[in-house]
């Protein structure tokens, strides 16, 4: 069964001043509703706590109006920690949108997305949560849904391209395992018994590892030449990268 997207309830300022009132968090399981006071919103995009549910459903209610500044508010909600969080962006990216967002293990993404621009006028503002289910109203007007999944992570991404100009094929790959992964080629389409290719690859550092102006080159990907057949198993090491050039590959 998934978790509900249940946790504190918090809002801030992006870059605005203004006020916030009526607010009101209804568990929508017990019926119980939680009247906030009126929050006076600052420059400082402080983070307000409105409330903390633990219900699988429930509703967020408030009015808004902007005295200064020029984008909107940020409302946190479904919060364990900082990379644990859902947020809707009420005149996000420079006052553009109105979005709604996921963030699991401090990995963001966007779910939910459309053109909005903030004015200096009085919101109403609604957000419903049922389960993993999400939707936001404005103004009465049902404007973001979005269905937040936790992200399942695969443990090898592959990408293969093209290179028009040279015809060569590269190969992109990632292996977030610690353990190898090893994949077999199949290229259709070609008589080429054997392929020259370059390989790239950045292996066996600890995932912390990173360069700085005393060790420049402390992290840096090692270049072999290898040669590879049709339907040979490619190793990638644990927690690697790795880019295979083949050349001439596509005839």
């Amino acid at each position: 069964k998934e978790n509900g997207l249940c946790g504190d309830i918090t809002v801030c300022g992006t870059d605005v001043c203004g006020t916030i009132w009526d607010i009101k968090v209804t568990d929508l399981v017990s019926g119980k509703e939680i009247n906030v006071p009126s929050i006076e919103i600052a420059e400082d995009n402080k983070e307000n706590h409105l409330a903390s549910i633990s219900a699988m459903d429930y509703q967020l209610e408030m009015k808004f109006k902007r005295s200064k500044g020029r984008k909107g508010l940020k409302i946190f909600f479904g919060k364990k920690d900082e990379k644990n969080t859902l947020v809707w962006e009420f005149g996000g990216w420079d006052n553009y949108d109105s979005i709604i967002s996921m963030t699991t293990n401090g990995c963001g993404s966007c779910i939910s997305h459309r053109i909005f621009h903030v004015e200096d006028i009085e919101y109403t503002l609604k957000l419903i949560v049922k389960g993993q289910k999400i939707e936001a109203y404005i103004n009465g007007e049902f404007f973001n849904e979005a269905y937040a999944k936790a992200p399942v992570l695969e443990e090898l991404y592959v990408a293969v391209s093209k290179e028009k100009e040279t015809k060569d094929l590269i190969i992109k790959a990632v292996n977030l395992a610690e353990e190898d992964k090893e994949t077999k080629l199949f290229l259709l389409g070609t008589n080429i018994a054997e392929y020259a290719c370059e390989r790239y690859e950045m292996a066996g550092y600890s995932l912390d590892a990173m360069n700085s102006f005393e060790e420049p080159e402390k992290v840096a990907p090692v270049q072999t030449s290898i040669k590879l057949k049709n339907t040979d198993c490619i190793t990638f090491k644990g927690h690697s990268l790795t880019v295979i050039r083949m050349k001439n590959a596509m005839q």
